[in-house]
């Protein structure tokens, strides 16, 4: 902690405006900032202190966002500049303010994300990189360099991990010794190790001095070893697919952990769980075991989760094999769709601005497609579908340019997960969808020009999750619709459709769903969201007989506003009587 004395003190200069921390991968430098971070705010040198995480490549955008986050603001501006102006203002009113980039790797244009570090004589900037120079470039005046640590500083770290007298204890510095200092490396092997007997930690120690577990460009060979060991000694494949399903995911993001619960879904990961809820709380389970054995960390919230770099570099490079092979790029804006695809059983491009696939691609081992970008064309979506025939989850993310799914979408009969979350441009998905036969999970989340589901969805009887949240144009869902989804778990409908049927006296074409056609479903849904009302059905052997042997579903609690109470006690009373 010697050395975040040292920064602290460097802080409290007025004459120093920008301090660098420089350190290989691994070293601990994103810990350090965090506590010094902590440590700032008992002592209020500062009005304010933000934090954004840059990594290896850079968005403006997503800067600005975070820092605006911390703060506590929106932007109304759609534009970069736009923001740069308005954040640029928003820092000029702070007295004093220290801003923290986390992951530097080339220099960054303050102007153009709107630091204001020249003008503003109380803006300080504090950031962290693997690379000196860059620290230097960036006008750092002051730069603290942080070694791995010393044998005895290991050694004192590993044995917090592991937590107890050990039994071994010169193997055990021997295996931590290989861990060649780096804080990454010694907290996933010792936690790995903990309450293992001596023949494992002899098989580890002789594996961390193995080289034939291969490295990455400019990563130290100990610490990709001692990676990929700890993921070696994994309890579970499912452990093992979780982990490497985060890899699909950008540098520094905050893994929703329902893509996780969705995705594997799909591919079947999940062997055991008879229903969604149940593979989440298993996936829950999951990260919780990968962040006590560091593979993983905390999120910004309960619901994500999130992969230290180097993690994740060890991670792609052994998913890249068999038997898994994937391909994933998160530069995929400048190196387009790849040149061989035909050996892939996964593929992340993200961001992916396409405007043609290749004509005759065939996939056929593909069974997991993840896509985000800005420009994608229909006349690509329909040569992707009948290239990939075996793919059980297709997912597009936040991607412009498709109107309407083609019909070639009814040849991915594997297809078990669809999602379309934030395709901005689509509208019409009536064409292809009823003939998804194995289709279990839907999501058309933050679609927002959707204005009618299509009675086709209905005729997927193996539904479980129908995600429509935040489509905020959607006015019709056809009667009849809700109920025919037999198999239907999970419905999440928050800020989307509003127009649910009062009465019965419409004729039949204009009649639209009702919520006795939701309560229908209760014997079998576990979960119902709708704006700020959350149906918790907490039985589902809960049901109210009636006469002639008919079963109406008894919902135990419902959790809901005052308007949306008025809007469904007429129902309520109809079938209370």
């Amino acid at each position: 902690m010697t050395c975040v004395n040292s920064v602290i003190e460097v802080l409290k200069n007025e004459e120093v405006r920008m301090i660098g921390i420089c350190g290989m991968g691994g070293v601990g430098k994103t810990t350090m900032v965090k506590e010094i971070i902590k440590r700032l705010a008992g002592l209020k040198v500062f009005d304010n202190v933000v934090m954004a995480v840059v990594s290896q490549s850079p968005s403006i955008q997503k800067i600005q966002l975070e820092i605006a986050e911390e703060l506590g603001f929106k932007y109304d501006e759609n534009t970069e500049s736009g923001r740069a102006r308005r954040l640029y203002g928003r820092l000029m009113e702070i007295n004093k303010i220290l801003i923290v980039l986390d992951d530097v790797w080339t220099e960054l244009d303050f102007e153009a994300i709107g630091l204001p570090y020249g003008p503003h004589k109380g803006c300080k900037v504090l950031l962290t990189s693997r690379n000196l120079e860059v620290c230097n470039a960036m006008g750092s005046q002051e730069i603290f360099t942080i070694p791995v640590l010393t044998p005895e500083e290991s050694w004192e770290l590993f044995r917090e991990i592991v937590g107890k007298p050990l039994d071994y204890p010169d193997l055990a510095k021997r295996v931590t010794n290989e861990c060649a200092g780096l804080p990454i490396a010694i907290l996933t092997v010792a936690k790995a190790l903990e309450n293992k007997r001596k023949h494992v930690w002899d098989d580890a120690l002789k594996q961390l001095q193995s080289s034939a577990l291969g490295s990455i460009s400019s990563m130290n060979d100990k610490v990709y070893s001692s990676i990929q060991w700890s993921y070696d000694r994994l309890e579970s494949d499912e452990e093992k697919s979780c982990l490497l399903l985060c890899c699909l995911f950008p540098e520094d993001y905050d893994i929703p952990i329902e893509y996780l619960v969705r995705y594997g879904w799909g591919r079947g990961y999940f062997s055991n769980a008879d229903s969604v809820e149940e593979a989440r709380n298993r996936v829950h389970s999951l990260i919780d075991k990968l962040q006590r054995r560091f593979l993983l960390l905390d999120g910004k919230s309960e619901e994500h989760t999130k992969m230290h770099d180097i993690v994740r570099d060890v991670a792609i490079q052994m998913a890249s094999r068999d038997p898994h092979r994937f391909l994933i790029r998160c530069d995929a804006e400048k190196t387009g769709w790849p040149k061989i695809y035909d050996h892939y059983t996964t593929i992340s491009l993200i961001p992916i601005n396409i405007d043609e696939i290749p004509v005759g691609l065939d996939c056929p081992k593909l069974e997991l497609l993840h896509l985000e970008g800005e420009r994608y064309s229909e006349n690509s979506m329909d040569i992707m579908c009948k290239g990939m025939k075996e793919l059980k989850v297709l997912a597009l993310v936040d991607m412009g340019g498709i109107s309407a799914l083609p019909r070639s979408l009814g040849l991915l009969k594997s297809l078990r997960t669809l999602s379309l979350n934030g395709c901005y441009d689509l509208i019409d998905i009536s064409d292809a969808i009823g003939r998804l036969e194995n289709l279990e999970i839907l999501s058309f989340r933050k679609c927002s020009r959707i204005l009618e589901l299509p009675k086709e969805i209905g005729l997927l009887k193996h539904l479980r999750l129908l995600d429509i949240t935040d489509c905020d144009r959607l006015e019709k869902i056809p009667h009849g619709l809700l109920s025919s989804l037999s198999s239907l778990e999970e419905l999440y409908m928050e800020n989307s459709f509003r127009k649910w049927e009062q009465s019965a006296t419409e004729s039949e074409d204009k009649r639209m769903a009702s919520l006795v056609e939701v309560m229908s479903l209760s014997n079998h849904l576990k979960g119902f969201s709708h704006r700020d009302t959350r149906f918790q059905l907490l039985s589902k052997r809960l049901l109210l007989d009636k006469p002639g042997n008919n079963k109406i579903p008894h919902i135990q609690q419902i959790v809901c506003t005052r308007a949306f109470w008025r809007s469904i006690k007429y129902w309520l009373l109809c079938i209370r009587k």
